[in-house]
């Protein structure tokens, strides 16, 4: 593994080059572990000049990431290079890779995976040199549920086969092979307070807000928000915080309370959407990041832990972790391994069509044998050569995810992460309190309507539900005991269909 030894707090453009240069020198894509959030890896990338009848192109995983890319650059648009720069996401201002109203084409390309996919065509034409895949943990852990990103590195090198190649985050994936480190002359780190006690945690969340400190929770569980919300002095019947959350959680919160969405809130409330690709910049702030590994919506890796306490630029005063375990233990579905069994399935005598079906024969060799579901489909796929010709291979990032699932399970901090935490400097201390969760309140239909009335212009504003979105609901034409309600905005009519 190569190292590289920073000279200051920020990533400089030589030093960038250093891993382009060694992805030249390998012939194939890199690995790049820059160790620590926000030490301006891509701020380097972007500054970069590019050279005449070339491009660069830098892909993030998410829109949020390429916003803030983009927020940069229009804020500040002299101290980057004389590029002809293009944003590529669903909503940006300029998703055009045609040319300019100048007659420009671009030669400097940020765009987001599910983009880069789209505009295939169009971008194979052009002289692609060099291509950072930023956030890279992300597009792996994503991987699992995005089909955009399954083999994301290979798909990227065959659409470029002539660019350096450089994978780049500051919290590689358990299993992922570093092939350049960069090393700062200093780490400043801090420490992880591990607690279970989630009821506690949310009653001292709540304090410090009251207190005029500056909060920062990090949930993908609404009824985080939710007992957050019902802790606060009836005198607060509208929660006001910056959220910076999927449309499904905000779906699940407007449904519940009335929210206001005001920037300069002491309370950022954030999901996994943002555990990259924002910046928080209170003084002092007080972290809690929540998980339940009981749910998988709410189960996060020792990545996404880092990557969230990094939003703070300008660090934290506390670093809460509200961890839960889970009560029983994850199904191991592969008894032998899952290396081993993958490996195994793929040399059985099947073919690639019914490798890739949902169910499958117990035995390949007898065709009177009863099918099974196919426990291998979410960690195979298939490729296809130039020939047409199709085959089947591993796809090792399921493979990484299933295995790294199951060290999160154990106690935290687990010894498989000792380096990984060990190179950032952060200390882990855990609080001995017993387990508590917290308990959430269901809401009645007619709760829910009232909020989703009183919440209807931060709806319409974000567009959360959509044209094309119908709330399912009872057929009240054949239940006369319904009576439809007027009081929150309803025609009092039945609308059924």
């Amino acid at each position: 593994m190569m190292k590289i030894q920073g000279k200051g707090d920020w990533i400089t453009e030589s030093e960038l080059e250093t891993t382009f240069k060694e992805s030249n020198r390998l012939s194939r894509p890199i690995l790049f572990d820059k160790r620590i959030t926000g030490n301006g890896g891509t701020t380097a990338f972007l500054k970069l000049k590019v050279p005449n009848n070339e491009c660069y192109i830098l892909t993030v995983p998410n829109v949020a990431v390429a916003k803030e890319k983009e927020s940069a650059y229009l804020q500040d648009p002299y101290r980057w290079a004389d590029n002809e720069y293009r944003f590529i996401y669903a909503d940006a201002i300029d998703k055009s890779v045609g040319m300019s109203e100048s007659g420009q084409l671009p030669n400097f390309i940020v765009i987001v995976a599910d983009s880069l996919v789209r505009y295939k065509e169009t971008l194979m034409t052009f002289n692609v040199t060099r291509l950072l895949n930023d956030e890279n943990h992300t597009t792996i852990y994503q991987s699992s549920f995005r089909a955009v990103l399954i083999s994301y590195t290979q798909r990227l090198q065959n659409m470029f086969p002539d660019a350096d190649i450089v994978n780049m985050t500051a919290t590689p994936t358990l299993h992922s092979k570093v092939d350049v480190q960069y090393i700062p002359p200093t780490v400043k780190g801090f420490t992880i307070m591990e607690q279970q006690d989630r009821e506690l945690s949310k009653k001292k969340m709540v304090e410090d807000y009251m207190n005029g400190e500056n909060v920062v929770c990090f949930t993908n569980n609404v009824g985080v928000i939710q007992a957050f919300k019902k802790s606060l002095n009836k005198g607060n019947p509208i929660l006001k915080a910056r959220f910076v959350v999927g449309d499904s959680l905000m779906k699940s919160i407007v449904g519940l309370f009335q929210v206001e969405h005001c920037e300069d809130s002491n309370l950022t409330i954030v999901s996994s959407r943002g555990f990259e690709g924002i910046d928080v910049m209170y003084e002092d702030a007080i972290q809690y990041f929540f998980e339940d590994r009981s749910l998988g919506f709410d189960t996060h890796f020792a990545a996404n832990l880092v990557q969230a306490f990094g939003r703070c630029r300008k660090g934290a005063k506390t670093y809460n972790y509200v961890r839960l375990q889970r009560s029983n233990k994850r199904t191991e579905v592969f008894k032998n391994g899952i290396d081993s069994e993958v490996n195994d399935f793929l040399k059985s005598n099947r073919s690639p069509e019914k490798m890739l079906s949902k169910n499958i024969l117990k035995k390949p060799n007898n065709p009177e044998s009863n099918k099974v579901k196919n426990i291998y489909l979410p960690y195979i796929h298939f490729t296809q050569n130039e020939e047409g010709e199709v085959s089947v291979e591993a796809r090792s990032e399921s493979i990484d995810i299933y295995k790294e699932l199951r060290v999160g399970d154990k106690p935290f901090p687990q010894k498989e992460y000792k380096t990984f935490f060990s190179d950032r400097s952060i200390i882990i201390k855990t609080d001995e309190s017993m387990t508590n969760r917290v308990r959430n309140n269901r809401r009645s239909l007619k709760l829910i309507s009232k909020n989703l009335y009183a919440n209807r212009e931060l709806i319409e504003k974000q567009d959360l539900f959509g044209e094309k979105y119908r709330l399912p609901i009872r057929d009240f034409s054949q239940d006369k005991s319904v009576k439809v309600s007027t009081k929150y905005g309803g025609d009092g009519l039945n609308h059924s269909k």
